[in-house]
């Protein structure tokens, strides 16, 4: 049930336009409490998986917007830091905001954006409560799915490259003849953020399924055990070494897509900052230099296919003529984003309201409307003040103090491979975001929150899957 509820908003999250809309956002909203209404009693025995910090900073991050749309009098509103030059407005809208006790207003500047973007956490904490409490079993087959969804949306990406199918992701600016791979989604380099956390995963999925095919394999004989059995546990082993083969096949493909996708931040999370992590972990639990060799080449390898893989718009894109302009750009609206959350420090300006304050403090190299800060965790201390800036430092602190403790594993078992696999893949994704905002989208929302509830699952004893199926 849990498999199939999560699978179904995986399903439901990316043929529309990855959730990025306001009816299949709904959808997924109702989902998500389905899923929670359905699993609430395990999802919430097994919040134990967590460490205090990440529920502590998951806390902050929910109460803390809730607690911004209790109203309070005008006068004490127009009082917080940053509200001052909102009082002309007010008495232009009748509010009489000279007296203080005339009227009521929310702490957000804009309840209603708070309120949307707090519906728009359910799906991806419903998964993140639930996954937990899943059978490492469910979740490699539930991962396994995920995959095949990635390859499907890198395969129509290569189409849309290629010219075979219409792009929703438009022309590379100023290059009218390069076409951009988007997959589904609205956005290239929400899709190229995607791809790096899919790749990412799919790898670890092949390294579990390879340890699966080792323990099978390995297995001692039972007493008075027949022919057949050891048919079977061969069997079982050559299955898990396929399923290992075709997850390398759609890691490699998902990898070689990304760069037509023409985002330099989704090639650069990928290839510069979380292929060697994970090489570095494979190479501590190699047991022998042929096996460390073997990983050193492949993670090689890898990295020279992405950039020989590149296509022209791309390789411009890194060059100096066709970075400076975006780059200045990009600078402008993360420095006034902080300049912003400094006026409204510590209360924030409210959850997702960044489109209706940030005008206000739009430089002049800014020409275009900006939507989103391009740096999450600037707007997300601009929003949310100090409660954000304090759920940010818990949520990294954990999230390396997981990271390190699953790598100094002298040697991991196959889920603990999975589980380092899947924070390496978040990791692609806290590096993309401080340069642009794909956690805000929901088909990366969910997948992120799926990776973290596989991180900090709490895990059970290895068992080849026959062994598990015997003693049910």
């Amino acid at each position: 049930m849990r498999e199939a509820l999560i699978g179904l908003l995986l399903l439901a999250a990316l043929p529309f336009r990855a959730g990025n809309r306001p009816l299949p956002l709904a959808l997924l909203e109702c989902l998500g409490l389905i899923l929670l209404a359905s699993q609430q009693r395990a999802a919430f025995r097994f919040l134990r998986a967590y460490p205090v910090m990440v529920l502590s900073a998951a806390a902050l991050l929910i109460v803390y917007p809730l607690i911004q749309l209790v109203p309070i009098p005008d006068g004490w509103w127009l009082a917080l830091p940053g509200r001052a030059p909102y009082a002309e407005s007010f008495a232009l809208a009748g509010m009489a905001a000279a007296t203080p006790a005339s009227g009521w207003h929310a702490l957000t500047l804009d309840p209603a954006l708070t309120e949307q973007g707090l519906l728009s956490v359910i799906p991806g904490l419903a998964c993140a409560l639930v996954v937990p409490a899943m059978d490492t079993r469910r979740i490699l087959r539930l991962l396994a799915w995920m995959a095949v969804l990635a390859t499907a949306e890198a395969a129509l990406g290569v189409l849309e490259a290629a010219h075979v199918v219409e792009t929703l992701g438009g022309w590379v600016e100023g290059q009218e003849s390069v076409r951009t791979a988007a997959g589904t989604f609205a956005n290239q380099d929400h899709f190229a953020s995607f791809l790096a956390m899919s790749a990412l995963m799919s790898v670890g999925l092949a390294l579990a399924f390879r340890r699966l095919a080792t323990l099978e394999r390995g297995r001692p004989p039972v007493r008075r055990s027949r022919p057949s059995d050891h048919a079977a546990h061969k069997a079982s082993s050559d299955t898990q070494n396929f399923w290992a083969g075709l997850c390398l096949l759609a890691a490699l493909l998902q990898c070689l897509t990304l760069p037509f996708t023409q985002s330099r931040a989704g090639v650069l999370s990928l290839a510069v900052g979380t292929l060697p992590l994970l090489a570095y972990a494979l190479l501590r639990a190699a047991r022998s230099r042929r096996q460390q060799s073997w990983i050193a080449a492949a993670t090689l390898t890898s990295l020279v296919l992405i950039l020989f893989a590149a296509p022209s718009g791309l390789r411009e894109r890194f060059s100096g003529a066709g970075v400076h302009p975006e780059v200045v750009q990009r600078t402008g609206l993360t420095l006034s984003s902080l300049r912003a959350a400094a006026a409204f420090f510590p209360f924030g300006t409210g959850l997702s309201t960044f489109p209706a304050v940030y005008p206000r403090f739009q430089p002049a190299e800014v020409t275009e409307f900006a939507n989103a800060a391009h740096d999450d965790y600037a707007q997300l201390v601009l929003e949310c003040g100090a409660a954000g800036c304090i759920a940010l430092v818990l949520g990294l602190v954990a999230y390396a103090r997981r990271m390190w403790t699953l790598a100094r594993d002298a040697a991991p078992r196959s889920f603990t491979r999975l589980q380092f696999a899947a924070g390496v893949a978040m990791l692609a994704a806290l590096i993309h975001s401080a340069v642009d905002f794909p956690l805000r989208i929901p088909a990366n929302a969910i997948w992120f929150s799926v990776l973290a509830g596989v991180l900090w699952h709490p895990g059970n004893s290895e068992e080849s899957p026959s062994a598990q199926v015997t003693k049910a």
